[in-house]
C-alpha cells in the first residue's frame, strides 16, 4: 500500500505547493470599440489626424477620396492613439466616380505591411439608414501631441431621392468642427460592422458646442452603394483571405 504522501501526489497532482511560485494574473487588454477605425497622417500636415480611415483587410484601408488629393504616397495609417507609429501607404486605388459623386468618393490605400492586432471591419450593406450609428474619430491636434479618441453617435436621414447623399445627424457627441473626413460609420454594439464612410459635412441638427459654424452632420459613401469597389479593394490585399 502506498504512503499517504504518494496518494496525495496522485489525487492533487495539479495543486500548487507552498514552494511553487504563484503565477501573476495578467490584466485583460482593454476592449477598443470599432478598433478597425483608425487615423491617417500626412507627412506635410502639421495636424494629426489628417483624415480618418477604416481597415477592411489586414493591409488595406478605405477612406474618403479627398484625403489622398495632396499625395497618397505621403500618407500613413495608424490605430490606437493618434500620433503613435503609423504604416506608410504603398499604393492607392480610387473609385472610378470618386471625383464626380460624393456617394462614391472613396479611395483604397494599400499599406506597406499589415496592421497587427486589429481585425479588419466587415462590410454591412444596409439598405436603410439606421439610428444609433457610431463613428470613432480623433480630436485634431498639433503634430507631436496625442489627440483623444472619441465615439459620437448619429441618426440617419432617409434620402428623398436616389441622387441624395445619405446623411447622418449628430445625436450624442459631435464630429470635429471641420468634419471627420474618411471616418467609418459602424453599427452600434457590433465592433466590426461598417456601413459607410464620411465624405461630406454639413450643419443639420443642433448647433455644435464649439461654434455655430462647426459641422453637426455628415454625408456618407455607403457600403451598399459601393460593394463592387470595396470587394476590389480587398482583392488588393497581399494577405490571404478570409479576413
Amino acid at each position: 500500500m502506498g504512503s499517504i504522501a504518494a496518494i496525495a501526489l496522485v489525487t492533487c497532482g495539479g495543486c500548487a505547493t507552498e514552494d511553487a511560485p504563484i503565477a501573476e494574473v495578467a490584466e485583460a487588454a482593454p476592449i477598443v470599440a470599432h478598433a478597425a477605425g483608425g487615423w491617417i497622417e500626412h507627412a506635410r500636415s502639421p495636424l494629426v489626424p489628417y483624415c480618418h480611415g477604416v481597415l477592411v483587410a489586414p493591409d488595406v484601408v478605405v477612406t474618403a477620396s479627398n484625403c489622398a488629393d495632396e499625395g497618397w504616397y505621403e500618407l500613413s495609417f495608424g490605430v490606437g492613439d493618434a500620433g503613435d507609429p503609423s504604416i506608410p501607404v504603398a499604393a492607392a486605388m480610387w473609385h472610378p466616380m470618386a471625383g464626380e459623386d460624393p456617394r462614391h468618393a472613396l479611395v483604397a490605400l494599400v499599406l506597406e505591411r499589415p496592421v497587427e492586432g486589429v481585425t479588419p471591419a466587415s462590410l454591412e450593406a444596409l439598405q436603410a439608414m439606421p439610428c444609433d450609428v457610431e463613428l470613432p474619430t480623433y480630436m485634431v491636434t498639433a503634430r507631436g501631441t496625442e489627440g483623444d479618441r472619441k465615439i459620437w453617435t448619429a441618426c440617419g436621414l432617409e434620402p428623398e431621392s436616389e441622387s441624395d447623399v445619405p446623411t447622418l445627424v449628430a445625436m450624442e457627441g459631435y464630429p470635429n468642427c471641420h468634419g471627420d473626413s474618411g471616418a467609418g460609420a459602424f453599427v452600434r454594439g457590433a465592433r466590426d460592422r461598417v456601413i459607410g464612410w464620411v465624405t461630406t459635412a454639413g450643419r443639420l441638427g443642433p448647433v455644435h458646442p464649439e461654434h455655430e459654424v462647426c459641422v453637426t452632420s455628415v454625408g456618407l459613401a455607403t457600403v451598399a452603394a459601393n460593394v463592387d469597389f470595396l470587394e476590389l479593394a480587398r482583392e488588393r490585399s497581399r494577405v490571404a483571405a478570409p479576413f
